[in-house]
């Protein structure tokens, strides 16, 4: 799993495998580890245009929603990190 995920899915354990085994009806061990992803499998990301990118996510109806109801501005815009 993800080293973000890591942590909070050891600290639930106990709670995940008792629900697994109740689901499946038999007793479930599990083996939490992170990811390792191998550097050389990932494409380089590609470059992005933040002026194209912040024009078009400020069309969006929810951060225009957002802006009206908090006052809110538009700071940046980063492509989504995978989890």
């Amino acid at each position: 799993m993800s080293e973000a995920l890591l942590g909070t899915a050891k600290s639930n354990e106990r709670e995940i495998c008792d629900l697994l085994a109740t689901a499946w009806d038999r007793a479930v061990k599990l083996e939490l580890r992170a990811d390792k992803p191998d550097p050389q499998d990932a494409p380089p990301a590609p470059p992005v245009d933040q002026e194209a990118a912040r024009a078009a996510i400020s069309e969006h109806p929810l951060v225009k929603r957002t802006i009206e109801l908090f006052g809110a501005r538009l700071v940046g815009v980063q492509p989504r990190k995978k989890v």
